[in-house]
């Protein structure tokens, strides 16, 4: 599994972790995607840059396409990859 890893936050609150596979003009392709319902932290989604917390709760998706208008920011994040690979089983 490729490490570039991302939160990629999206409009009306969906927030989603996952390894960024592609980045076009008209959309992004994330594999072993999650999304992040529950962000389990103190001082924002920041603190989830190097993994979720114990309080983190997340929903696996797998493989997702998001259309470039909807992805508002993107963080590159590590201490997930393990995560998304059990999630993926």
């Amino acid at each position: 599994m490729n490490e570039n890893t991302v939160i990629v936050i999206q409009p009306h609150g969906w927030v989603v972790v996952g390894v960024l596979e592609d980045f076009r003009e008209d959309g992004i392709t994330l594999s072993h995607t999650a999304t992040i319902r529950r962000w389990g932290t103190t001082n924002g989604i920041g603190e989830l840059r190097n993994g979720p917390k114990k309080d983190t709760v997340v929903d696996f998706e797998g493989r997702t396409e998001i259309p470039t208008c909807n992805v508002l920011r993107r963080i590159e994040v590590s201490g997930w990859i393990q995560v998304l690979r059990n999630l993926d089983k």
